[in-house]
């Protein structure tokens, strides 16, 4: 219960704590009382809560904290290059450029590494700065191919509450490939790694060797299909030899995950996936980091590892859809 209620609370707090994006967050200005369209959003309904937020931005065109919370809410429905465009407004109008540079940093993982673009003026970690510049290092943004052919692995699904499955990988290591344990954490972004100094894994560290050190992890293969140059970073929780991976890590592969044939299958880039019969679309929000599913209006959202995520899926045949940003359930 305590769990569900942090995570309510989290999603409330998506719109609420936009007061930052005010140039007045620097004299430590008390937040605001949760707007409407948070209320809306922690109960699920999101077609009254971005009304809302495109009402507050029509009403008030010129103020930084409502294009940042409409930002927001569209980063967290997926839409991303929208939401980039209201975060340069909001940095125009005078938005702080710390909350703006949080919002575009939340986003980048989840997106083409070509549409991974800066804000002139906007602040980001220099260890950051340094990791995207090693990415791309004449400057051009990193080419990336999804293509290939479908590849199914097996998986299995957890019940803990905190992780959502676990699969093994091939990374590439300092003397070769090697397979790893990967544990699905939603409460993640990117890859978590427990050492910046692991031999068993080619990776490059930014910004020194200790807990939250920006890594840029070299390549990461799921059965066939191969990612390069994946955002990670250092957390000495983690096992040694194993890896968190978040969900922005499979966002753009659009897992199907059969719960009852213990696999998952990342459809061929070009595949046109049609929700076959019998089936449901259940909106989802990301929460950064988070996936939560919204079953109906006047539901609280609920993380997709939770006990409600779990006995919500739990022996069906769902498929992430970031296009719509649902999940497509066959039972």
């Amino acid at each position: 219960m305590n769990a569900r209620r942090s995570i309510i609370a989290g999603i409330a707090t998506l719109l609420a704590g936009t007061a930052a994006f005010s140039p007045l967050a620097a004299q430590r200005v008390p937040p605001p009382a949760p707007s409407r369209a948070a209320e809306y959003l922690a109960v699920g309904r999101l077609a009254l809560a971005e009304r809302e937020l495109y009402a507050s931005v029509a009403a008030e065109p010129r103020e930084p904290a409502h294009r940042g919370a409409l930002a927001r809410y569209l980063a967290s429905r997926g839409r991303f290059r929208i939401a980039e465009v209201l975060y340069g407004e909001a940095l125009r109008f005078g938005a702080d450029t710390a909350a703006v540079a949080r919002g575009l940093a939340q986003m980048a993982s989840y997106r083409a590494p070509a549409e991974r673009r800066a804000i002139a003026g906007v602040r980001t970690p220099s260890a950051i700065v340094a990791r995207e510049r090693a990415r791309s290092p004449r400057g051009a943004p990193l080419a990336e191919s999804l293509d290939g052919p479908a590849v199914t692995v097996p998986i299995t699904m957890t019940e803990d509450g905190r992780t959502l499955a676990f699969l093994w990988l091939t990374v590439r290591g300092a003397s070769g490939d090697v397979l790893v344990r990967a544990t699905i954490d939603p409460t993640r972004e990117g890859v978590a790694v427990a050492s910046a100094d692991d031999s068993a894994f080619a990776m490059r560290a930014f910004g020194g060797r200790g807990a939250g050190t920006p890594v840029l992890m070299e390549r990461l293969s799921i059965g066939e299909r191969t990612l390069e140059w994946i955002d990670a970073y250092v957390d000495p929780a983690v096992p040694p030899g194993e890896v968190r991976i978040g969900i922005d890590v499979f966002w753009r592969l659009r897992p199907v995950i059969d719960e009852r044939a213990g696999t998952m299958t990342l459809p061929f880039a070009g595949e046109r996936t049609e929700a076959p019969p019998r089936s449901s679309h259940l909106p989802v929000m990301l929460a950064f980091p988070g996936l939560m599913l919204v079953p109906s209006p006047g539901v609280p959202p609920f993380g997709v590892e939770s006990a409600e995520g779990r006995a919500y899926l739990r022996g069906t045949r769902w498929r992430l859809d970031t296009v719509n940003s649902t999940i497509i359930v066959e039972r």
